[in-house]
């Protein structure tokens, strides 16, 4: 295959992953959460537990990002644990994106969560 067709080839293939992504993202999903957003804060109410809640906290988040923040706050107020998606995503906003981001938890339970994999200092993580 020459590198015209090869190269065809590839945006052909990524063209068909991006018409997957936007048909998964038509689809109709259950969460467990409601979110609130003011200025640069995420507010998340309920528990994280789904992949649709990890889905619209990322969409809430990026929609900042694309805004031009610099700084972004996300408020758990009920969460007991983050699954590895959430923190993944944080992880790549804090270290590869610069994104300066500030998690506030009311539960206890997902304070000593984020404590125990090390992400205080990280994710400048506060109790409230």
């Amino acid at each position: 295959m020459n590198d015209l067709k090869r190269s065809t080839h590839l945006e052909n293939e990524k063209m068909n992953d991006l018409k997957e992504l936007i048909h998964l993202r038509d689809e109709i999903f259950e969460t467990n959460i409601s979110l609130n957003v003011k200025n640069n804060e995420v507010i998340v109410s309920g528990d994280v537990v789904s992949i649709s809640d990890y889905w619209l906290i990322k969409e809430k988040v990026i929609n900042l990002v694309e805004k031009g923040n610099k700084e972004i706050i996300i408020t758990f107020n009920d969460a007991e644990f983050l699954s590895s998606s959430i923190i993944g995503f944080f992880l790549k906003l804090t270290l590869k994106d610069k994104i300066n981001l500030k998690v506030k938890v009311k539960n206890p339970q997902l304070y000593s969560f984020m404590e125990i994999l090390g992400l205080i200092k990280t994710f400048q993580v506060e109790k409230i």
